[in-house]
This record gives C-alpha cells, sequence and structure tokens, in this order.
C-alpha cells in the first residue's frame, strides 16, 4: 500500500512540475534599449527556460514494475535495470549504487537530485549510460562530477545551475539535451572526447567563466549555444558551420577576435549582440540573411562591408556600432529596416546601390551625417529616421513622399532652415522639436499641406516667425509657438510657455486662428493675411452620437482626403463635434488614394475603407486616442506600409495586410505598382528609305510623337506596433519578424 502512494506521489509530483514549473518557455527577447545591453552577467532566471525543453520519461528499459527507497534513494525497477528517481540524503559527496536489490542501476532520472543544496560532489560509476532532463537541477553547490566512459546521453538541463568549474564528456556521449550546462556561472572548462559535431541549444548559455574553443568536427550551433558568455576572448567557428542561429554569442563582451565562415548563409538574430571587445569584423561574401540586432552593439569594430550577397537586413542590425565611418547597401536591398544603423555615431557617408522604396523607423538616428538625399524611389520614410542627428544640416526629400512622420527631424540641432516640399500633406508629431538653431521654415509655394501634429515644431527657440498656407485645416496640440519652459522640482517634462517673441502669419476665420485663441494667444503673437470661409462638409454623411460626430458615409469625390479633428456645427459645443468614429463600411469601395485618421477618433469601425482598391497611405499618426480597428477595416486596399498607435486595444480580423478573392484570404506580400508616364518628342519624318522629308520649301518635316515608360514600384508589407494586441495580432496571422517593427513603449 505505501509503494502505491508513493508511486501516486512520484506521478502527481510530475505533472505539477510540468504543468507549473520551467519547461517550454523561451527566453526573454524584449527589444533592446538601443544604447545598452539586454541582461547583466547574472540575469538568470527560470523563466528562460528554452522551449526546446520537454520531459522524457522513457529510459528503453521495459515495463516498470515497481517503485522503492532506500534510506538515501528512491528508484524505478524496470524490466532491464533501475533508475535513481530521488534522492533524500544529506551527503555533500556520494558515489552512486551501481546495484539495487540485483537490479543494475543505470540511469539516473529526470529531476532525480533536483534542489539538493547540500550535494558537493558527485561520482557516477562505470555502467551508468543516461542522466536524465534536469538530474541536478540548481544543485546549486556541486562543483565536481565524474562521468563514466559509458554515459551515451546527458538529457536538457541536466546540470543547470550548478556550479561546477570543469567537466569531461566522455568519448562514447552520443545524445547531448539542450541547455546542459545553462547558468553554470563557475564553468570555466569542458573537455569532448568525443568528435563532437553540435553543439544543442543554450548549452553554455549563461557560462560567464567558459573558456571554450569549438571544435573543428562541430557542424552546428545552437541557438542560445554560448548566450552571455562573458570571458570567451575568442571564437573560432569551423568552416562546416553554414548557419549562425538567433543568440548564440549574444553578449560575449570580451571576443577580440571571431571569423564567420566562408559557408555560412544566414546570420540569425542577435547572433553576435553586444560582442564589445571585437575590434574587425568580415561578412562572408556567402551571406544572404543577416538578423534582427545580428551584429548590433559591436562599439569596437571601424569599418562593416555588406556584400553583394546579402538579400535580407533585419532591424537594428547593425545599431550601436559606434565607430563605423560609412556603409554602402548592396543592390538586392530595397527596403532600409527600422534602426538599422540607429547610434552609429561616427557614421557619416551613407551608400544605397539599390531602388530603395522605404526607410523605416530609426534606421538613421543618433549618426554623424551632415546631408542626406533621400533616393527618388524612396516613397515612405518613418518615425525617428534622422532623430537626433546633431550634424545634419541639409536633407532633400523624394517627389514621391507625401508625409514626414514623428520626430523624424527631432533633435537635429545643425538644421538652420527647411524648406516643406509642395507633395507634403502632414507633417507629424514632434517632426521638427528641439530643432534648437533651426530658423527658417517655408513651405514651397504649391504646398498641399493639411495638418500639423502635436508639438511638431515644439521648442525650436530660434524660430520666431512661420506663414501658413491656407490648405491647412489642423493644428495639433502646442505645435507652434511653444517652447519647453522651466523645469520644476518633481516635474520629469517641462510645461510648454508660449514665446514672446514668436508670430504666427495665417488667415481669418481658419484653423490656425481658432488655435491661437485656444492657446491664447495675444495679438501681436498672429498676423492675419486673409479670409478663408467656413470650410463645406459635403462630402460626408455624418451624424452626432453621445460622444461625439460618426461619419457614416462619404459622397465626394476627393482621392486625397483629409478628415478634420472637428466640423462645424451651429449650436453644438465643440466637444460634440469632433470625430469619434468611421462608421460601418463609410468609404467602403470608394476611389480615395490617401487618408488621415483624426485626433479625437476612437473607432474604426468594420469594413471602414474595405475595397478602397488605391488607398495606398493611412496616417495614424495623430490618432492618439484610437482604441478599435474593426474587422476587414482595410481588406483589399493598397496599403502595405502601418504605424498603428500603441493606444489600439482591440484588432478585429483581416483588418489589415489582406486581401480578398471569393471566400479565401490572403496575406499581403508586396504592392506593386506600375506607373506609365507619358512625354512628347519632336522627330523627323522619314520616307521608305529612310530619308527626311522636306516640304515645298525644302524644310525638313517634323511630328510630334507620344513615347510611353513604365516605372514598377514594390513595397513590402510593414508593420510597426507597440506590445499588445496588435502584436498578437500578427503573430496570429504569420506576420513575421521581418515584416513586424516592435516599438519601444514611451
Amino acid at each position: 500500500m505505501k509503494k502505491l502512494l508513493f508511486s501516486l506521489l512520484i506521478v502527481f509530483l510530475c505533472i505539477i512540475t510540468v504543468a507549473c514549473g520551467d519547461y517550454g518557455k523561451k527566453p526573454v527577447t524584449t527589444k533592446p534599449n538601443v544604447t545598452e545591453p539586454l541582461f547583466t552577467d547574472t540575469d538568470y532566471t527560470e523563466t528562460t527556460e528554452p522551449e526546446e525543453i520537454i520531459e522524457r520519461d522513457v529510459y528503453g528499459l521495459g515495463k516498470l514494475l515497481n517503485t522503492e527507497s532506500d534510506d538515501r534513494y528512491d528508484y524505478e525497477i524496470y524490466e532491464r535495470a533501475a533508475v535513481i528517481a530521488g534522492y533524500h540524503g544529506t551527503d555533500a559527496e556520494i558515489t552512486l549504487p551501481v546495484s539495487y536489490n540485483g537490479n543494475p542501476v543505470t540511469v539516473i532520472g529526470n529531476r532525480a537530485f533536483r534542489d539538493c543544496q547540500n550535494l558537493v560532489k558527485v561520482s557516477i560509476p562505470e555502467g551508468y549510460d543516461r542522466i536524465g532532463t534536469s538530474a541536478f537541477y540548481r544543485c546549486q553547490a556541486l562543483s565536481s562530477v565524474s562521468i563514466p566512459d559509458t554515459m551515451k546521453t546527458i538529457g536538457d538541463a541536466a546540470f543547470k545551475f550548478t556550479a561546477l568549474g570543469t567537466v569531461t564528456i566522455p568519448e562514447k556521449i552520443e545524445n547531448l539535451g539542450a541547455s546542459v550546462f545553462y547558468g553554470c556561472e563557475n564553468l570555466e572548462s569542458c573537455v569532448f572526447l568525443s568528435e563532437l559535431t553540435e553543439i544543442p541549444y543554450g548549452f553554455f548559455y549563461g557560462c560567464t567563466s567558459l573558456k571554450f574553443d569549438i571544435p573543428s568536427t562541430v557542424t552546428s550551433i545552437g541557438d542560445y549555444a554560448f548566450y552571455c558568455c562573458t570571458s570567451l576572448e575568442s571564437i573560432t567557428i569551423p568552416e562546416s558551420v553554414t548557419e549562425i542561429g538567433n543568440y548564440v554569442f549574444y553578449y560575449c563582451k570580451n571576443v577580440t577576435s571571431l571569423n564567420v565562415p566562408t559557408e555560412v548563409t544566414k546570420v540569425g538574430d542577435y547572433a553576435f549582440y553586444a560582442c564589445e571587445g571585437l575590434t574587425s569584423l568580415s561578412i562572408p561574401a556567402g551571406v544572404t540573411t543577416i538578423g534582427t540586432y545580428a551584429f548590433s552593439q559591436l562599439k569596437g569594430v571601424n569599418s562593416i562591408q555588406i556584400p553583394a550577397s546579402v538579400t535580407s537586413i533585419g532591424a537594428g542590425a547593425f545599431q550601436g556600432c559606434e565607430k563605423i565611418t560609412e556603409i554602402t547597401f548592396p543592390e538586392s536591398i530595397t527596403q532600409i529596416a527600422g534602426y538599422v544603423c540607429f547610434n552609429c555615431k561616427s557614421l557619416r557617408n551613407i551608400k544605397f546601390n539599390g531602388e530603395i522604396t522605404a526607410i523605416v523607423n530609426g534606421a538613421f538616428g543618433k549618426t554623424a551625417i551632415t546631408e542626406f538625399v533621400i533616393p527618388e524611389s524612396c516613397g515612405n520614410i518613418g518615425t525617428y529616421v534622422f532623430y537626433q542627428c546633431k550634424n545634419l544640416k541639409s536633407v532633400t526629400i523624394s517627389k514621391k513622399i507625401t508625409n514626414l512622420f514623428g520626430s523624424a527631424f527631432e533633435g537635429c540641432d545643425s538644421l538652420v532652415s527647411f524648406v516643406v516640399p509642395s507633395q507634403i500633406k502632414s507633417i507629424g508629431e514632434k517632426c521638427f522639436a528641439n530643432c534648437m538653431n533651426l530658423e527658417k521654415l517655408e513651405f514651397a509655394e504649391d504646398t498641399q499641406i493639411t495638418q500639423i501634429s502635436e508639438k511638431a515644431f515644439y521648442n525650436c527657440p530660434k524660430l520666431q516667425t512661420m506663414t501658413f498656407p491656407e490648405g491647412l485645416v489642423r493644428y495639433g496640440s502646442y505645435s507652434i509657438g511653444f517652447v519647453a519652459g522651466e523645469l520644476e522640482e518633481g516635474q520629469t517634462e517641462a510645461d510648454p510657455v508660449l514665446k514672446t517673441d514668436y508670430v504666427a502669419v495665417g488667415h481669418l476665420g481658419g484653423a490656425l486662428e481658432t488655435y491661437a485663441k485656444n492657446y491664447k494667444f495675444k495679438n501681436e503673437h498672429f498676423s492675419i493675411i486673409g479670409y478663408l470661409g467656413c470650410t463645406p462638409y459635403s462630402s460626408f454623411e455624418y451624424h452626432l452620437s453621445d460622444h461625439g460626430l460618426v461619419i457614416d458615409k462619404f459622397i465626394g469625390t476627393e482621392t486625397e482626403v483629409v478628415l478634420p479633428v472637428y466640423i462645424r456645427m451651429d449650436g453644438f459645443k465643440e466637444v460634440d463635434r469632433r470625430i469619434v468614429e468611421i462608421g460601418e463600411g463609410a468609404f467602403e469601395g470608394k476611389d480615395i488614394v490617401t487618408v488621415n485618421i483624426p485626433e479625437k477618433c476612437e473607432i474604426i469601425a468594420d469594413n471602414a475603407f474595405r475595397n478602397c482598391k488605391k488607398l495606398e497611405t493611412v496616417d495614424m499618426s495623430a490618432a492618439k486616442v484610437l482604441k478599435t480597428i474593426g474587422e476587414n477595416a482595410f481588406l483589399n486596399t493598397s496599403v502595405y506600409v502601418y504605424s498603428i498607435p500603441k493606444s489600439v486595444e482591440t484588432i478585429g480580423s483581416h483588418a489589415i495586410g489582406f486581401s480578398l478573392e471569393g471566400e479565401e484570404y490572403t496575406l499581403l506580400t508586396e504592392y506593386v505598382k506600375t506607373t506609365i508616364t507619358e512625354t512628347e518628342k519632336t522627330v523627323y519624318v522619314t520616307d521608305d528609305e529612310g530619308k527626311r522629308v522636306k516640304d515645298e520649301n525644302g524644310k525638313e518635316v517634323t511630328e510630334i510623337v507620344i513615347e510611353t515608360k513604365e516605372t514598377v514600384t514594390k513595397t513590402p508589407l510593414s508593420v510597426s506596433a507597440y506590445a499588445g494586441p496588435v502584436i498578437d495580432y500578427c503573430k496570429a496571422n504569420k506576420i513575421t519578424y521581418k515584416t513586424l517593427t516592435a516599438l519601444a513603449e514611451g
């Protein structure tokens, strides 16, 4: 009866351990701070258990016959041998038994010695051939173990969080589990007597004292294998290795020598992140893929050459490489990933050999560039693209770019003047904020500008006068005329203060006058240069709900739609007139090309822009309170670049990134747009023999012909979003890291 109860207890504990324990959890991989390493040397907790670790209870010993115990050990008796299933002794040094009641003991079972805090030394006799999963897990005093020549298998996390200093792996070993020495901070040496071919997942994760030479026989290195091995000084990867996995050498900060084998084709995410001791780096000519933050924070490397073979570069790939001065992107790269060179403090020269279609968020922020020409092929630049580029004096904007997004030029202290090109329709939040030497900003004569978002020109102390065009219908809060006041005690951010010498030049009755009144501009701060009548809103059908206006239907003919924050309705308060919802199917099937989501809008209802097949741009930069994007909201549109506000709480099925044909939804990959241009050309008229024809006066006859040119542009699907429902939506719909940029909070 006691044996039966003991067996049931063992099974129960196994179930609880698997259900509630460490297994099946991925390592913490939150987006790193752009200037500091993600972890320190001591960040090893049970919450970072590799996902490959699973419980294996089958030992290949036949049927379980019984469970028994003696004064120190618990046993499981199988047909062919016994297994040590548990230990309840208190000795510091032990030699494991070779037999029990006539049964040979050959296996140390799963979690058999887990959390045995008194164990210091363990001798495993000849005849043992298996150490189970987590067998010595968190035996924090265990500093010595002898492994016999008969050992064939060492299970996952077998010695995780122990104090082992040196280990010898015998010649006959056949199977090595994942994370075997995970978090063994005292482990200095691991000797393999066999011809090792694979270093498993997380094998030496967090072994901060390890000195190790990778054997030349190795052909595969698992993800996280040498994660945070901060005592490694030299890494020689065998030529037989063709792929560097994710996080393999993450934060090996003291490595000074490293080779990437010539046959390698892929360098995984964070593969060499924060290997700060490196002074040189050579990327082989065969590499095609460089993962997210793969070479980030290589603070000692002063030169990086990207081979022509590279077709994909992940976000932040070279972020924080402080000494590189120039970089050239090969012809195959058409989209510059987010934060790819962010905080490369010495980077002055950037070259593109291919046709760049998009430069994503933060790509070149905090670099040393002095001038930048955005290629004409580029149709999108993201937020923070040139953030705090203190030396930037000149930027040429591509004619295809129609919006300047948030913080794109924030903190560019050397920028003295800027002309907003005619095609720009909106300026995003903090776009030019904190440009301390910006003195002059003008709008092109034929400007199409319609909105300036919150704090767009905030805290530009030398910007004294701005003249605003008639078409501007929206000014975000503190967008113009304000600087940061004195920082009061207890404040983390100073209050905005109206500049005493600022003058806004605008039109009577328009949005600028409303802004000036709302923010208590005095007469000397606002100059009237004309009269702008009340803008008609005959393009919309709308109704007043309990909390604001709902747009029911778009009935206009405009292709570039600008939705204001408020719609004028006599007899209603301003709070009642704000647009809070774009109703169900409001724009469905319309031929619009661009649209903005207003500042106070909270809901984009189901099917709101469904089948707007010409819709290419949706600006959500001002939509700070947007909470819901309904089902099929942007289904069957040509929108391929989304920047989703962090306020969004709900996103419906197939809301973004999908097309629908019949009953089949398809995840979009890239937008291919063909543009045909026609030009007139004068040519001479010739006869059948190719001779030029002359008129009766002897003058050569000419005619006008029309030449057509076809231009094809490709825009990959790109989603920028904050952690939460949108990230979950992207994961659920297999929108991968190549498409998705996870933004930092704050």
